[in-house]
């Protein structure tokens, strides 16, 4: 009896927390989106498209000449595979996400930082910025190597 009471128990125990889950996931959705899809438009080179997505602010201070320079200068953004997310974080009318983007071995290259504002009804992107990932001081990183023996050294060892 005891047993099926610490079942039952460990059964309901997701669902109580699942109203906070639903509220923080559609809270998030819309940013996740903006994001992603920034980058998606940005990887195609629809320069004009990604402008039309950043907020009023973002205009008045960057034109759409320095934003297109902005963009060449890093050109990971075209050749992106895919993309993690790595944090996500909210204030009231505003969110910060952060991400990694992934070359086509699956491999961090780019940090990207997303801020982006609620303005009308709708999210956009106040501040981007992409910078090389660097791996944690904590992480190894193995690279790939060439054996350097041949058939002969192998079986001359052996």
């Amino acid at each position: 009896m005891r047993f099926l009471i610490a079942l039952l128990a460990l059964t309901l125990l997701p669902v109580i927390n699942l109203k906070a889950e639903a509220s923080r996931y559609l809270r998030s959705t819309p940013v996740l989106e903006l994001a992603a899809a920034h980058l998606r438009i940005l990887q195609r080179g629809d320069i004009i498209t990604a402008y039309r997505l950043t907020s009023s602010d973002f205009k008045d201070a960057t034109p759409l000449c320095e934003f297109t320079e902005m963009v060449a200068a890093m050109p990971q953004l075209k050749s992106f595979q895919g993309i993690s997310l790595s944090s996500l974080s909210f204030e009231p009318g505003e969110a910060v996400w952060q991400g990694i983007l992934l070359d086509k071995y699956g491999l961090p290259m780019l940090t990207v930082t997303y801020s982006v504002v609620l303005q009308d009804k709708s999210w956009r992107v106040q501040a981007m910025s992409a910078i090389p990932y660097t791996a944690p001081q904590d992480t190894i990183v193995v690279e790939p190597t060439t054996p350097k023996c041949t058939k002969k050294d192998y079986l001359r060892h052996s």
